[in-house]
């Protein structure tokens, strides 16, 4: 549930960097290629959540079948969670409040800059 809600916060952030593009385009480019790149991970990693727990309220296979079932899918998500938690840690790294007065320096000086003279 956890990384269920983190995929949600990461696309929310995609979409921050999206309509803040202008700010920056190239870094705001590359940080919602990023992020695009960790939702998508996290995504498969959900479905995979959702399709175990299907597959355990349905009883849509024999145990023997599930059983098999779910120790792939255990270990492929366990390497989807291994590839997200780097490229997580080095999206976030900083500090939120830091991260806004970042954004908040592209944007003004974007605006400074681009007004008509």
């Amino acid at each position: 549930e956890a990384f269920h809600e983190w995929r949600k916060r990461l696309k929310y952030h995609r979409y921050h960097t999206y309509m803040l593009r202008n700010a920056w385009f190239d870094p705001m480019k590359a940080r919602r290629s990023e992020l695009k790149e960790l939702s998508d991970i996290t995504g498969d990693e959900h479905d995979l959540a959702v399709f175990v727990e299907t597959l355990d309220e349905e009883e849509l296979f024999d145990n023997d079948v599930r059983e098999a079932l779910n120790d792939v899918i255990a270990a492929r998500r366990g390497d989807l969670r291994r590839r997200a938690r780097p490229l997580g840690e080095r999206l976030f790294e900083e500090d939120p409040d830091a991260l806004v007065d970042r954004f908040e320096g592209y944007w003004t000086a974007a605006r400074r800059y681009d007004l008509p003279a």
